[in-house]
C-alpha cells in the first residue's frame, strides 16, 4: 500500500500523546519502519522523499494500536467515497511534500470541550493555534486521506485563514478556532455521523465552515454595515452581508494555486461541498435563529436522518457559534466581557455617529449580567433543550448552561456599579 508518509508519521506522533506508554512503544515502532523502508536515517530527509510502502506488518501494528481510524481506507459510508479514495491515495502519492510549514508540537487534547482556548493561544500565538486545531481535527476524521487534503497546502490555507482574521475583542481567529472544536466535539459526542450516514464530505464541510465563517469580521454588525451604508452592504443587496462576506472571501483564497484544498476531489464533490459550506455559514446569521429552532422539529419528526445532512450541519454550525454559554465558566465569562466589550465598542460608533445604539450596546444601560440571564433564557435553553433532546451526547451543554445562568444571577449588583461607574467617568470627560 503507497500512502504519504508524512501524513502517515504526523498522524502517529499526534495518536501517541493520547495512549498508553506500552502502544507509544509500538507505534514507534511503525515510526521507525517509515524510516528504514527507504533506507534513510534522518526523519526530515525521509519525510522529504514523500512516499514509501508499508509492509503488512507495519500496516498491522498501526491498525491495532491506533486509538483513531485514521489510516482505514475503505469508506462504506457511499458510492461517492468509495469510487474516489484510491484515486485520491495515488494523487496524494505522486505529489511532492514541501516542508515550507511545521507546526509545533502540542500535546494538548482537541476532545476535550474544557480545553482553556485563552491558555493555548499564550503558549501557541493565536493564528498558529487555528493550524494546530485544525491538523488536529481533519486528522482525527481522517480527512487528509479520505478527502484527498494535501497537508502543506491545507496549512498554507489555514495559515492565510488565521492572519487573515482582524484583531477584534471576539470575533476574532480565536473564536473560529473555539467554533470548529465546538462542532468537532458535538460530533464525537454524538452518533450522528452514524445515524445520517455523513461521509467525510460532510465532515469535511463542518469544520471548513466553522473555521472560516467570521473571516475578516470588521467587528460591527450587519445592521450597523447597513445603517452606514456600507459597502459591504450595498455589495450583498443588506442580505446576510457580513456572513456571505465571509464565506465568499474564503472560496475565493482557495482559487490560489498553492491554496487550493479542494485540488483532489471531483467537480460534483466540490459543487455539494461549497453549497454545504455557504448555507452552514449563512445559518450563522442571527436573523436566522428563528428558523434553526423551528427545524428542530424535523428531527423529532424524523426518526431516518439520512436526508438530512444538511439540516444537521447547519444545526450543528450554529450550535458551534453559540456555545459560549455552554463552555465551563472561566471559558464563558472570558468570550462574555469580550462579546460584550465588542458590543460597547460599535455603540460608542453608533453614538457618535448620531446613529441610534442598538440594543445590548449601550455600555452606560447595559447590565452585562443581565444580558447573559437574558440571552440564555430566551435564546441559547429554547435552542439546546430540544436539541439535545433530540440527538443524544449533548446534555452537557443545558448543564453548563444553566450553571452559567445562575453565576450570572448571582452578580447583577457587581455590574450594576461597574454602569454606574461608566456613567460617572464619561459625565467627567
Amino acid at each position: 500500500m503507497k500512502v504519504p508518509t508524512f501524513e502517515i508519521a504526523s498522524i502517529l506522533e499526534d495518536i501517541k500523546t493520547r495512549i498508553s506508554a506500552e502502544d507509544k512503544e509500538k507505534l514507534s515502532w511503525c515510526i521507525s519502519q517509515l524510516i528504514e523502508s527507504s533506507g534513510k536515517t534522518d526523519l526530515t530527509t525521509h519525510i522529504q522523499s514523500g512516499n514509501t510502502y508499508l509492509t503488512e506488518e507495519t500496516l498491522s501494528q498501526i491498525e491495532q494500536h491506533s486509538s483513531l481510524p485514521l489510516i482505514r481506507l475503505a469508506i462504506s459510508d457511499e458510492e461517492i467515497s468509495r469510487k474516489s479514495i484510491n484515486r485520491r491515495i495515488s494523487l496524494s502519492s505522486s505529489s511532492s511534500l514541501d516542508l515550507e510549514i511545521s507546526l509545533p508540537s502540542a500535546n494538548f487534547d482537541i476532545n476535550d470541550f474544557n480545553i482553556n482556548i485563552f491558555e493555548l493561544a499564550k503558549e501557541f500565538g493565536e493564528a498558529t493555534l487555528l493550524s494546530i486545531y485544525a491538523q488536529k481535527i481533519f486528522a482525527y476524521w481522517n480527512l487528509f486521506i479520505s478527502m484527498g487534503f494535501d497537508l502543506q497546502v491545507f496549512l498554507r490555507y489555514c495559515q492565510y485563514i488565521g492572519e487573515g482574521y482582524k484583531p477584534n475583542l471576539y470575533h476574532n481567529v480565536l473564536h473560529a478556532a473555539d467554533v470548529m472544536q465546538a462542532c468537532h466535539v458535538f460530533m464525537i459526542s454524538t452518533n450522528i455521523v452514524e445515524l445520517s450516514e455523513m461521509i467525510p464530505l460532510h465532515i469535511a464541510a463542518l469544520m471548513l465552515s466553522a473555521m472560516v465563517h467570521d473571516y475578516k469580521h470588521p467587528g460591527v454588525s450587519n445592521s450597523y454595515l447597513y445603517m452606514i451604508g456600507d459597502k459591504l452592504a450595498i455589495r450583498y443587496n443588506d442580505v446576510s452581508i457580513l456572513e456571505n462576506y465571509h464565506v465568499s472571501k474564503a472560496f475565493q483564497i482557495a482559487l490560489k494555486e498553492n491554496m487550493n484544498i479542494f485540488s483532489n476531489i471531483s467537480k460534483e464533490e466540490y459543487r455539494t461541498l461549497r453549497k454545504l459550506m455557504i448555507n452552514a455559514v449563512l445559518g450563522t446569521d442571527m436573523t436566522k435563529h428563528p428558523q434553526h429552532v423551528s427545524n428542530l422539529s424535523k428531527l423529532s419528526q424524523n426518526n431516518d436522518l439520512k436526508g438530512e445532512k444538511e439540516l444537521l450541519i447547519s444545526l450543528f454550525m450554529h450550535l458551534g457559534d453559540l456555545s459560549n454559554p455552554s463552555r465551563i465558566e472561566k471559558i464563558c465569562e472570558e468570550w462574555t466581557l469580550r462579546i460584550c466589550e465588542e458590543f460597547f465598542l460599535q455603540g460608542d460608533k453608533e453614538r457618535s455617529n448620531n446613529i441610534p445604539v442598538s440594543p445590548l450596546m449601550d455600555r452606560y444601560l447595559v447590565n452585562i449580567a443581565k444580558s447573559q440571564i437574558g440571552f440564555i433564557s430566551g435564546v441559547i435553553l429554547p435552542f439546546i433543550t430540544p436539541l439535545c433532546r433530540e440527538i443524544k451526547g449533548l446534555d452537557f451543554l443545558v448543564t453548563n448552561a444553566q450553571a452559567n445562568k445562575e453565576v450570572w444571577a448571582g452578580r447583577i449588583n457587581e455590574f450594576e456599579e461597574k454602569i454606574v461607574k461608566s456613567k460617572d467617568q464619561s459625565a467627567s470627560l
